[in-house]
């Protein structure tokens, strides 16, 4: 996927019906257009990583404590937490699959 661009990064992961895809779905919100969305979609495939939704204090189990999703990079605010920027290493974590 390394040569495709953001917005056939973003169609390939939303017609999944992973939780992923839901997670993708979010980082228009997040960033708060397309462009933007796609940009950072072609850096996580660049770059190995990949996007990590973080909701702090109301019981949601996003499989990463503070101190892992605290060295990731802040992307934006989503409906009741945030999102992140993070290495694809933790991609294992139930929710992100």
């Amino acid at each position: 996927m390394k040569t495709k661009s953001g917005q056939e990064i973003y169609d390939y992961y939303v017609q999944q019906k992973t939780e992923y895809a839901s997670i993708i779905r979010l980082l228009p919100y997040a960033v708060g257009n397309f462009e933007n969305a796609y940009a950072i979609l072609e850096r996580c495939e660049r770059e190995n990583k990949r996007l990590y939704p973080y909701y702090p204090g109301i019981g949601r189990d996003t499989c990463l404590n503070e101190d892992i999703i605290s060295t990731f990079e802040y992307i934006g605010s989503i409906i009741d937490g945030t999102l992140y920027m993070g290495p694809a290493k933790y991609n294992t974590a139930k929710n992100i699959e």
